[in-house]
């Protein structure tokens, strides 16, 4: 049986230090953060609203100082933001059978644009305009409108749940979500022969009472994929109107067009 302790271990010799790293998990717990650095919000990112998790694989060292990190879920814009604050985060050592050793882990760094520069725990959003309804997000619009992607309750309660603290990888891949976003869009844009990705985040949402408990302990998981149209080789307009939401179980979430008050000028809505 492995031992553990709690208690700070001397400084490793050369034959510990020489100790491959053990992966967290098995009964072996995660060391305890003592020094957290918040990631800095890129001002291109923050620009192009892009936000969400960026998962890194960090291997802390024996003294609790981080040594190695990669990523093994990337969002281009945000990964060095989230691998510079990683490298400077220090945990408790871990000790087993008395002695220091590197431990392998898994980490994740959360960006939102809750407040400028700052990034949070998960995407703004508003209150739902129902009580039987979830909301994810909203996509608005140049003219002031918005697209709200908001589920019923009973589909939230139904959908798939993810841990990350028991499961690395969500139960739908980017790429599967990807592909139901593209085939929902083009149902509706019969002109459009390409989509090009502009934007993709996992994100999660925490429904406010009375719907607290719709979406599980962990929330209701998410993804928020932004294209841009293509017809041949010209660009087309895109914008909100090519956003998509996919949940975990491949499903498209159907949004619904809030407008606003306007004199002389139409409603867009989604591309036909």
């Amino acid at each position: 049986m492995v031992a553990l302790s709690s208690v700070v271990a001397p400084r490793p010799t050369s034959a510990q230090g020489a100790l491959p790293p053990i992966r967290i998990g098995n009964g072996l717990p995660q060391p305890r953060k003592v020094k957290d650095v918040r990631p800095v919000y890129p001002p291109d990112a923050q620009a192009d609203a892009v936000q969400g998790v960026v998962i890194i694989e960090a291997t802390i060292g024996p003294t609790g100082l981080v040594l190695d990190t990669h990523v093994l879920r990337s969002i281009p814009m945000l990964d060095a933001a989230a691998l510079d604050a990683v490298r400077q985060w220090e945990f408790t050592p871990t000790v087993v059978d008395g002695v220091a050793r590197s431990v392998i882990m898994t980490v994740t760094v959360n960006f939102a644009l809750s407040a400028p520069g700052a990034p949070a725990a998960a995407p703004p959003t508003p209150a739902p305009s129902s009580p039987a309804m979830v909301l994810l997000t909203i996509a608005p619009k140049p003219d002031g409108s918005r697209y709200v992607f908001e589920i019923p309750i009973d589909r939230a309660e139904r959908l798939p749940r993810w841990d990350q603290r028991i499961a690395l990888e969500p139960p739908l891949s980017m790429g599967d979500a990807r592909k139901a976003a593209d085939a929902w869009l083009k149902a509706r844009s019969t002109n459009v022969t390409t989509l090009e990705l502009a934007t993709g985040s996992l994100f999660r949402a925490f429904p406010r009472a009375p719907n607290a408990g719709a979406c599980g302990a962990s929330g209701c998981w998410y993804y928020r994929l932004g294209f841009v149209p293509m017809a041949g080789d010209r660009r087309l307009a895109g914008g909100s109107d090519f956003t998509s939401v996919v949940l975990l179980d491949g499903s498209v979430v159907e949004p619904r067009l809030e407008t606003v008050v306007t004199t002389g000028r139409g409603r867009g809505g989604l591309p036909h």
